[in-house]
């Protein structure tokens, strides 16, 4: 099972670019596997915009993400 674990909207991102460049790949081959375009991931990978829900599940999917938890932080 291939997952990603964020605690905030902001770890989003930056957790997307590391499991893409882990698995060597190239944001041209994650737009084609994908359908996202370059300047959607560029812009999320940065955390400078948030993905709409099939944006986001095209993206994992690309990646071969079976799962996405985001943890509730208690305060």
């Amino acid at each position: 099972m291939n997952r990603v674990t964020i605690s905030s909207a902001s770890e989003l991102g930056p957790e997307l670019r590391k499991l893409r460049t882990s698995k060597g790949l190239k944001i041209l081959e994650v737009e084609n596997l994908s359908g996202v375009s370059i300047s959607t991931i560029s812009m999320v990978e940065q955390g400078k915009q948030y993905p709409r829900m099939n944006t986001l599940v095209a993206y994992l999917d690309a990646l071969g993400v079976d799962e996405l938890v985001v943890r509730i932080p208690h305060k």
